[in-house]
C-alpha cells in the first residue's frame, strides 16, 4: 500500500497521466469531429437530392435563411464549388451565410470569402474584405499575410511594406518577404535605369545575404 502511494506521488507517474489526459481528449475530439463532418456530409446529399441540378442563386437565398443546413455543411458545398473553379457559386454562399452569422463566424467565413475573391482575381474585392476585418481586429495575422499577396499582384508596395511592419510588431518573421518586395519595387520601378536597377539589386543582395 506504502509503494503504491510513493508512485501516486513520483512525478513521472503525474506526467504520464497527463499525457494519457491529453491522448484521451485528443482521441474523443478526433472522433466526434469526424462523426459531425459525416453527418453534414449526410445532410447535404440528402439536400442536393431534391434538386435535378444545383440551386439557383434564389433558392439559396431562401434554403440558407430557413435554416434547414448547418453552416458546416453549407461550406462543404461552398468549398466544393471552389475546387470546381466555380468561383461565383461560392461566393454567393459565403455572402449569404454573412448574413445569418455571429460576430466570430462571421469573421472566419469573411477570410474565406477574402481567399475565394483573391482565386477569382477580384483583387479589390479581397482587399476590401481583409481591410474590413483588420479594421475589426487587426491583429489577425491570416488576414494580414492574405492582403500582402493581395499587394503584391495589385503592386502596391508601399503598402505591402505597412502590412510586413504590422506583422513584425505581431513577432512575426518578415525578413524574406521584406527582402522579396524590395527586389520587386526595384524591378517594376519604370522610372529606373537597368544600371540603377542592377546597383541596387546588389545593393539589397549585400544587405540580405
Amino acid at each position: 500500500m506504502d509503494s503504491f502511494f510513493i508512485e501516486f506521488r513520483d512525478p513521472l507517474f503525474g506526467i504520464i497521466v497527463f499525457f494519457v489526459l491529453v491522448f484521451v481528449i485528443t482521441f474523443l475530439s478526433y472522433w466526434w469531429g469526424r462523426y459531425k463532418y459525416q453527418e453534414s456530409s449526410k445532410d447535404l446529399d440528402n439536400f442536393l437530392k431534391g434538386f435535378n441540378s444545383l440551386p439557383s442563386q434564389d433558392e439559396l437565398n431562401i434554403f440558407i435563411g430557413k435554416g434547414e443546413l448547418s453552416k458546416q455543411s453549407w461550406l462543404m458545398l461552398a468549398n466544393t464549388y471552389v475546387n470546381n473553379g466555380d468561383y461565383e457559386k461560392s461566393i454567393d454562399i459565403y455572402r449569404e451565410l454573412l448574413k445569418n452569422s455571429d460576430l466570430t463566424a462571421s469573421r472566419n467565413i469573411m477570410l474565406i470569402l477574402g481567399k475565394t475573391y483573391l482565386k477569382a482575381g477580384f483583387l479589390e474585392r479581397a482587399k476590401q474584405i481583409f481591410l474590413e476585418i483588420l479594421k475589426n481586429t487587426p491583429r489577425t495575422v491570416e488576414a494580414l499575410e492574405q492582403l500582402l499577396l493581395v499587394y503584391e499582384q495589385l503592386r502596391e508596395y508601399k503598402l505591402a511594406f505597412d502590412v510586413l511592419e504590422s506583422l513584425e510588431e505581431l513577432q512575426e518573421n518578415t525578413l524574406t518577404n521584406s527582402s522579396y518586395f524590395q527586389v520587386l519595387e526595384v524591378m517594376n520601378d519604370s522610372k529606373k535605369t537597368v544600371e540603377i536597377k542592377t546597383k541596387e539589386l546588389v545593393k539589397i543582395y549585400k544587405q540580405n545575404n
